[in-house]
């Protein structure tokens, strides 16, 4: 996922965990925020072997 501006209100820092992929458990950083807002956003899944596209409108706001 990327924009060209990103706003996370009301972060929270849930410190370091461990999640499992599908490789091998990775120890990541838990963040969380109350109201995310992403400007210009694109971003890029994996479907069933493919890239599948989901891309905001140019010079839109997404928000939760």
């Amino acid at each position: 996922m990327k924009g060209s501006r990103l706003e996370l209100r009301d972060l929270a820092v849930g410190g370091v965990v461990t999640v499992d992929t599908a490789a091998t458990p990775k120890r990541v950083l838990r963040l969380s925020a109350a109201a995310p807002t992403i400007r210009d956003q694109q971003m890029a899944v994996p479907v069933g072997g493919q890239i599948q596209h989901v891309d905001g409108a140019p010079g839109s706001t997404s928000t939760q």
